[in-house]
């Protein structure tokens, strides 16, 4: 899996280290469920028996890591993951996909959400395994589907919500946790997914759950959006796609103008200044496209566009409810490659930024350091993007020197030329600073912002 622009060799990740406890970790486990789900999803919908018959030894071994995850002593299970992948590494632990978002969906051992994930996997494995005749198979991840949704129903709150993380108790109140039904609904096992079906105590806690977060100040913001989480102001129209169906769909929900408040703010939000320049973004912080622009998970809106029509009423006052409008930004507009500026002072300049300041400058023989200065926050990492005389791109991980960060470059001669954009994390979600030019021997160019698709 590479991390744009860049690939990788098989079998490795540059998005994934190990050695880390949030953003840019291993999410293994995540992972491997998904796979399952969507091998279920995929044999449903096609009936492709030759390539299930053909998975078959490996569905098996997805069945074996899904236990081994849950815990190595079969005696000890109780359907949720509670060990972390040894790619993490000394120090390091595993994440869910969500882990932008922060607080709530960042670790993923214990999480209600992948929780609730690995249940389906373990129902959807059960169905694939009756399908090739393994009736052994199918017993065991039937045995662990009860047992997760046993220890999900059961870690319920006085409130009717469930806690973040099952192990920990995190307090924070998350949207997905529900997520995981809609995959046994479109895999076969709709059974599963009922109020009166072989997991209802698991379903009637999830709707509880759902009904106790859905409230203003909590998973609502002010123009009736749906936030993932109530502890981050970050929240992605994809998964608010699968969830209003989740919802509606399979948990019967009445949410009729609830939803069409939602999908009323997330036009709102993706059509204002600052976004409708990237079409269809997924990660929006206080109603703004922030990062994930153009971004190919808005294939979930077709769930969204099997549900009926809605028109939202007005409100009390007759008008309809305002829309909190964000402070306008301009909007990025595409721009030629920087090109260097010779200045008589070879000191280097900064380029500033409302957050930071950045640059470049000499760093001995044949070097040169990038840096980053940050202002008034932490960022968890910063990444430095950059090409030297052309070539093809780099990307780094910059090192923390007290109050900057830093990534020498080694190798420039002199007149060569460094093109570089910075990417830091604030607060969950991520930046990138305008591409900027320096050239070695001379002063740095100021920074130039350039179109640049992420």
């Amino acid at each position: 899996m590479g991390y744009w622009p860049d690939y990788t060799e098989p079998g490795q990740s540059h998005y994934e280290h190990s050695g880390k406890t949030g953003i840019f970790s291993y999410m293994t486990g995540e992972q491997l469920a998904n796979w399952v789900l969507c091998a279920g999803v995929y044999t449903e919908q096609t009936d492709d028996t030759a390539w299930l018959d053909a998975k078959a030894g490996f569905l098996a071994d997805c069945l074996v890591s899904l236990e081994n995850r849950d815990h190595p002593d079969p005696a000890r299970r109780d359907g949720v993951q509670s060990t972390d992948t040894t790619r993490c590494g000394p120090g390091g632990t595993e994440i869910t996909t969500y882990d932008s978002i922060g607080p709530g969906l960042t670790t993923a051992v214990g999480n209600s959400y992948i929780a609730v994930k690995c249940w389906a996997a373990y129902v959807v494995l059960e169905r694939l395994f009756t399908r090739l005749g393994r009736d052994d198979l199918a017993d065991r991840a039937r045995r662990q589907a009860g047992a997760c949704a046993a220890t999900v129903a059961g870690s319920a709150t006085a409130e009717g919500y469930l806690p973040a993380n099952l192990r920990t108790g995190e307090d924070v109140r998350i949207i997905p946790v529900v997520e995981g039904l809609v995959y046994p609904y479109f895999a076969g096992r709709k059974d599963a997914t009922g109020a009166d079906g072989p997991y209802a105590p698991l379903v009637r806690a999830l709707r509880r759950h759902l009904q106790a977060v859905l409230v203003p100040g909590v998973c609502l913001t002010a123009d009736g959006g749906w936030k993932l989480s109530s502890a981050s102001a970050n929240t992605w129209l994809s998964k608010t796609c699968l969830n209003e169906f989740t919802a509606r769909r399979i948990l019967g929900l009445d949410l009729v103008d609830a939803t069409a408040r939602a999908d009323t703010a997330a036009v709102s939000w993706l059509t204002r200044d600052t976004s409708a320049y990237w079409a269809w973004s997924d990660q929006i912080v206080d109603g703004n496209a922030t990062y994930s622009k153009y971004y190919p998970r808005g294939v979930t809106s077709f769930l969204w566009l099997q549900e009926p029509a809605v028109t939202l009423p007005p409100s009390p006052t007759g008008t309809a409810t305002p829309t909190p409008t964000a402070t306008p930004t301009p909007t990025p507009t595409a721009s030629p490659s920087p090109t260097a500026t010779t200045d008589p002072d070879p000191s280097p300049t900064p380029s500033p930024g409302s957050d930071y300041d950045q640059g470049a400058e000499p760093a001995g023989a044949g070097r040169v350091r990038l840096w980053f200065e940050p202002h008034g926050f932490a960022p968890r990492f910063v990444v430095a993007h950059y090409t030297v005389d052309g070539r093809a791109q780099q990307n780094y991980f910059m090192t923390a020197a007290g109050a900057r960060w830093e990534r020498i470059v080694d190798g420039v001669s002199p007149g060569g030329r460094i093109d570089y954009s910075l990417q830091y994390e604030k607060n969950g979600p991520q930046y990138d600073t305008p591409w900027s030019t320096y050239v070695a021997g001379a002063a740095p160019a100021r920074a130039r912002r350039l179109f640049r698709m992420r």
